[in-house]
């Protein structure tokens, strides 16, 4: 995807590299009523990148696959975080994007 095509809104989204999963838990919890920590972790461990914005969202995204997770306080960080994980994942090689090898 051509960065000159994504909004301006995605490009404060930001790669990180140190995860925090106290805060991410906790956004998760406002959001669905309760966490993801131990699914966020296997997935960063499976090659996922995490991609936040601020304490307002988060998503994980697997290069040449999918989006794997987006949450968000709300639908400009949801659009924000959306963009810029399309743009991590480029051309998806066609596979249904799950971590269980059995659903391949």
């Amino acid at each position: 995807m051509a960065r000159s095509l994504l909004p301006a809104v995605a490009a404060r989204v930001r790669d990180d590299a140190e995860p925090h999963f106290e805060q991410m838990a906790t956004l998760s919890r406002a959001v669905r009523g309760a966490h993801h920590t131990p699914d966020l972790r296997f997935a960063l461990r499976q090659g996922g990148r995490l991609l936040t914005l601020g304490e307002r969202g988060f998503a994980i995204a697997y290069p040449g696959r999918g989006v794997w997770i987006l949450v968000a306080r709300d639908s400009e960080v949801a659009s924000a975080l959306l963009w810029r994980a399309l743009e991590v994942v480029g051309e998806n090689d066609g596979r249904n994007g799950s971590l269980d090898p059995r659903s391949e």
